[in-house]
């Protein structure tokens, strides 16, 4: 009895031809797939005081290649500096990068660039003189006659030239700060300021401001009548 030994051995030919096939198949798909490309450009605030950095974030089309995508970065601020490329990871489609940005004693504005393949998107930024970050009151209410402290926060801290912090009321007549005015000199960045407040009849409430180089920043004080 004859065995015929060709019928009995498995025939993988079209296996292999069929997942070659489908390794060709997508091979074709991810050649055909476009390049990514800048979809946006967005800084977190377009006006900020310079000394602050700013928070900004690019995104793609598509998610980045295997080794990841390099957009060139620029911008044309005297006060402010960008890392000259940013790399989006691989499979990645956005990426954050920060705007450094230095004091400056008058307005300055500019633009922040990002840059891929001959596609660039550009966003304006002004920096400002260091102003007010925020005015804070303790306690933010009391009975007339009871004093109160507030703390004005600056943008940053003072290095180089003082600034000159103004104080104002709603109603002096109410509350408000002991002086007019404090010179914040190097290395101030929180500024404590006295606050008087007077009987009242009736519960009011007064807006404090404190203000630099035209910045300001306000809080309220409520002042109850005696118990």
């Amino acid at each position: 009895m004859s065995t015929n030994l060709r019928s009995s051995i498995p025939n993988r030919t079209p296996v292999r031809l069929a997942t070659a096939a489908v390794a060709i198949l997508a091979a074709g798909h991810a050649h055909g797939q476009a390049a990514p490309e800048l979809a946006s450009l967005t800084l977190q605030k377009s006006l900020i005081a310079g000394c602050l950095p700013v928070k900004s974030t690019i995104a793609l089309t598509a998610p980045a290649p295997a080794g990841g995508l390099k957009v060139t970065l620029s911008e044309t601020l005297a006060a402010a500096t960008v890392a000259t490329t940013v790399t989006v990871p691989e499979g990645a489609t956005s990426k954050v990068f920060y705007v450094k940005t230095q004091r400056v004693y008058a307005e300055e504005t500019g633009t922040v660039s990002a840059t891929l393949a001959g596609t660039t998107l550009t966003q304006g930024l002004t920096l400002h003189p260091i102003g007010m970050f925020w005015v804070r009151l303790t306690p933010y209410a009391t009975h007339g006659g009871t004093p109160v402290e507030m703390t004005a926060k600056l943008d940053c801290k003072i290095v180089g030239e003082p600034v000159l912090i103004e104080f104002s009321s709603s109603d002096p007549s109410v509350a408000g700060t002991t002086v007019p005015s404090i010179l914040a000199t190097e290395g101030m960045w929180y500024v404590p300021v006295p606050v008087y407040t007077n009987p009242v009849s009736s519960t009011k409430k007064v807006v404090l401001t404190a203000t630099a180089n035209g910045y300001s920043k306000s809080r309220t004080q409520t002042v109850w009548p005696p118990k």
